[in-house]
């Protein structure tokens, strides 16, 4: 059972880092917009970085269903990864897997109300109070925000992943270490004992010996 927990929670951590992975990807697809939105735009440049970064945002509401689709499988992926893995956590990490699991749950709550929203806002061209600079400056800035949140989750699955990579490599060193040892001594064992029998052979031999000897005088004797 225990086998079988630990194999759960090693396939959850693989999920879980698959899925943040693809997101991250994903992201960086949109980094050229971002970057340019949030650090890199210029006055004189402002509208013309805002309709490139229109248009791209807008695009992806016009793309084929299945690719929307798969994003929506990953992000499932990623959810029965962390479910896994925080149905039976380890004592030791219990609060990393469910703060990972927080953060992820967090990142696709920012997806859905900001970046999600803002690009049906970007279709209709309504954005309330603010401006289309603005609006659009909204997603990039949740973008970036999601990043750190997936890089978090990413660098914490991964060292909970080496740590029990780690424990298991000195745990079999030891438990190898600790057979080669009673393998010897049962060797040893086997020696001592072997020499003890073979010992107690050549005496049992030597009286026998000694036995018939006598018997064979004591013969000899009677004819004379």
């Amino acid at each position: 059972m225990s086998t079988i927990l630990d194999s759960l929670v090693t396939g959850g951590t693989l999920m879980a880092i698959t899925s943040c992975s693809f997101f991250l990807g994903l992201l960086y697809s949109d980094w050229p917009y971002t970057h340019f939105l949030l650090w890199a735009a210029e006055p004189e440049n402002a509208d013309k970085v805002a309709k490139l970064a229109l248009q791209h945002y807008v695009h992806w509401l016009d793309v084929p269903k299945f690719i929307p689709y798969t994003m929506y499988g990953v992000l499932l992926f990623g959810f029965l990864g962390f479910t896994m893995k925080v149905f039976k956590p380890a004592e030791d990490v219990k609060y990393f897997e469910y703060g990972s699991f927080a953060v992820y749950v967090l990142a696709v709550c920012c997806y859905a109300s900001n970046v999600r929203f803002g690009v049906y806002s970007a279709q209709a061209g309504e954005w309330g109070d603010v401006d289309e600079f603005t609006g659009l400056s909204v997603i990039a800035a949740s973008e970036v925000i999601i990043v750190f949140l997936l890089l978090g989750i990413v660098v914490i699955q991964s060292g909970i992943f080496f740590a029990k990579y780690e424990d298991d490599r000195v745990k079999a060193a030891f438990l190898m270490k600790e057979l080669k040892v009673k393998l010897a001594q049962a060797e040893a064992q086997a020696k001592k004992g072997g020499v003890a029998a073979a010992a107690s052979s050549g005496k049992a031999s030597g009286r026998a010996s000694g036995s018939a000897k006598g018997e064979t005088a004591g013969s000899v004797n009677k004819k004379k």
